[in-house]
């Protein structure tokens, strides 16, 4: 089983009940060289404590003022990235999501081996089980069209042929 060493990165601002949903998930993972970090966008303090006390032991990065989403994660990665010099994959993830056990061992094992893939992304669902897609896996977006959905199922793709080529990912 492949292994490289991957940073989960979990973006979150004044929201401590889906933050903490996202990191029991990710926190459950069967992935054994993960490491957590939980990324304050500038939250009120009582949303970190909160946080705090649920998760003691979470490593947590808080910006010094709110720089957006990319303006986060980037600010996480550099620091990190000086950290952990060996860091193979940063995972990133929003603080609404919440994933399977297995979600980054299936992604790990199809692009580690595979040099041409640059950033990969599961497809997301609904969380009533319906099958109902959250985000589009999305091609030729643009600000009329966002996307479409490219896969009937979640398990379209998981063992079958290739996916089709995305142009970007929610």
């Amino acid at each position: 089983m492949i292994q490289p060493k991957v940073i989960a990165l979990i973006l979150t601002y004044n929201d401590s009940m889906l933050a903490s949903r996202c990191i029991k998930s990710v926190k459950s993972s069967n992935y054994k060289h993960l490491i957590i970090y939980l990324i304050d966008n500038k939250s009120e303090p009582n949303y970190i404590d909160e946080i705090r006390g649920q998760f003691p032991d979470l490593n947590i990065i808080s910006t010094e003022k709110n720089i957006g989403y990319s303006g986060a994660f980037n600010f996480a990665m550099r620091k990190l990235y000086r950290e952990y010099p060996d860091v193979d994959y940063f995972w990133l993830l929003n603080n609404d999501l919440e994933v399977h056990s297995d979600c980054l061992q299936i992604m790990i094992n199809k692009i580690h081996l595979n040099r041409e893939i640059g950033f990969a992304g599961p497809e997301t669902f609904k969380r009533d089980d319906s099958g109902k897609h959250d985000q589009w896996v999305t091609m030729r977006g643009t600000a009329n069209n966002p996307g479409h959905i490219v896969l009937r199922n979640e398990y379209e793709y998981l063992d079958g042929d290739p996916p089709p080529q995305q142009f970007w990912l929610c």
